[in-house]
């Protein structure tokens, strides 16, 4: 009892209970369906599947994700009416998949200042 006119009884519903942890699953993985991008792009856990290693994960979110939008965005530029005639835009998309994030990650971290302060 909280005060004489309002009281408070605990109650047992949990997302879990109310289905949306479920419905969460269900929208997400329609939507990788709808999008063709495997499941996993998209945070969706659908059971057994094969272990993906982090270079074919950025191919996947590459081929699936970005590739149909660079294309489009390449074809319109490379037009004549935008570009010079003869002249072509291409991405340069084997670079980005040869990156080796770790080699990056381990140099970009910060250094500890070992300078002591002056007094």
């Amino acid at each position: 009892m909280l005060n004489e006119v309002l009281t408070y009884e605990a109650s047992t519903a949990t997302p879990d209970k109310m289905l949306m942890i479920e419905s969460a699953q269900y929208s997400a993985l329609d939507l990788a369906r709808l999008c063709g991008v495997p499941p996993y792009l998209v945070g969706v856990a659908t059971g057994a599947y094969a272990y993906t290693s982090s270079e074919q994960s950025r191919a996947d979110l590459y081929i699936f994700g970005v590739k149909p939008y660079a294309e489009c965005i390449a074809s319109t530029l490379s037009m004549n009416n935008v570009l010079p005639r003869g002249t072509y835009v291409r991405f340069d998309s084997e670079s980005y998949l040869a990156e080796n994030y770790a080699a990056d990650y381990k140099e970009n971290q910060p250094q500890e200042n070992t300078q002591e302060a002056l007094a």
